[in-house]
């Protein structure tokens, strides 16, 4: 197999993305080292707003529908990076007043290091490239679940996060290597002429389970959902507005994107009366699953815990009640000098 070019003009806005974020890491670690919390945070946040830009300027600045081998630009995937990098800003500037970590220069780069693969994974046209993307946003994601290491609850969050994406990465791997046995492609255009040449054998269907597996966890579509309620809550607000705004974008585009492409041939059917073997019905069963899994029943109310009882949590004895004084603003504090 020979891994086809990709064109540089395309990589551009991922390569500035990654260049600042270098380069956010460099300038807090040299020239802002001895400086106040508060102050690298709003130059790391300025110079990583100021990347993301200079990323958005050149997606407009190409052409509309351009591709290559590995890469492909629509109107559609350049609105979705400007989305995602315009969510990137957004997250950027809500974070200069949380108070999680010292550590203000590694934050922003991984969050642009997630950006980065969040715009690589919507632009991929090739298998082993979604891959990859999906590997280059997850890591920095369990990373910065667990960046708040002054609290239990953030690190088992990202302990769990880190856990359920090793697994779902090993099926989607499984997956896409089984999808090429079957055709001998990656590229998702090339895989549809094959699958219509040829009659469904089971193995694609293992093959296209496995790989639904990986993106469904992305989603947090049950019964791949048992991370999310743990990450949203211990992860520290940005982190978690991140994750469940920027990543699920991504996630869901490339999911049409295979399915719709790659896997059109093997879409089967889910209507009543006219069921055949398929993604759709997967698919079906998956989002059923899916909104009756959100829905609690009225006796499992937080009004009292009798269904998940959770130990309370010990108040230290020298301190008063958290509850007492003044109320607090509702908005996280600022850095600690």
């Amino acid at each position: 197999m020979t891994l086809p070019d990709l064109s540089l003009d395309l990589l551009g806005p991922e390569a500035i993305v990654v260049a600042a974020a270098f380069f956010v890491l460099t300038l807090d670690l040299t020239v802002l080292r001895h400086k106040p919390a508060l102050f690298r945070a709003r130059a790391a946040a300025l110079a990583a707003c100021v990347g993301c830009a200079a990323a958005m300027l050149w997606l407009v600045l190409l052409p509309a529908c351009a591709s290559s081998a590995m890469l492909a630009l629509t109107p559609m995937t350049q609105f979705l990076k400007l989305i995602l990098l315009a969510l990137t800003i957004f997250t950027a500037v809500i974070s200069l007043n949380a108070r999680f970590t010292r550590h203000v220069g590694e934050f922003f780069a991984l969050l642009l290091l997630a950006t980065a693969g969040l715009m690589l994974l919507i632009s991929s046209d090739n298998l082993l490239m979604i891959f990859l993307a999906l590997e280059l946003l997850s890591l920095p994601l369990y990373a910065l679940a667990a960046f708040d290491k002054s609290s239990l609850p953030s690190a088992e969050a990202a302990l769990k996060y880190f856990l359920f994406g090793g697994i779902s990465a090993a099926f989607t791997l499984f997956g896409i290597s089984l999808i090429y046995g079957i055709t001998g492609q990656i590229q998702l255009a090339a895989i549809v002429p094959v699958l219509q040449a040829q009659p469904a054998e089971p193995v694609f269907y293992a093959a296209l389970v496995m790989t639904l597996i990986g993106l469904a966890f992305k989603l947090a579509a049950a019964p791949f959902h048992f991370w999310a309620p743990d990450v949203y809550q211990g992860a520290p607000t940005p982190v978690a507005s991140f994750i469940a705004s920027a990543s699920k974008v991504g996630a869901f585009f490339v999911l049409a994107r295979i399915l719709l492409t790659g896997f059109w041939p093997g879409r089967g059917g889910a209507a009543l009366g006219g069921f055949a073997p398929g993604w759709m019905p997967v698919l079906a069963a998956i989002s059923v699953l899916s909104m009756v899994a959100g829905i609690s029943p009225p006796w499992c109310r937080p009004a009292s815990n009798d269904c998940w009882p959770t130990p309370p949590l010990p108040m230290p004895a020298s301190r008063s009640s958290p509850f007492s004084g003044p109320p607090r603003a509702l908005f996280p504090r600022s850095f600690s000098t």
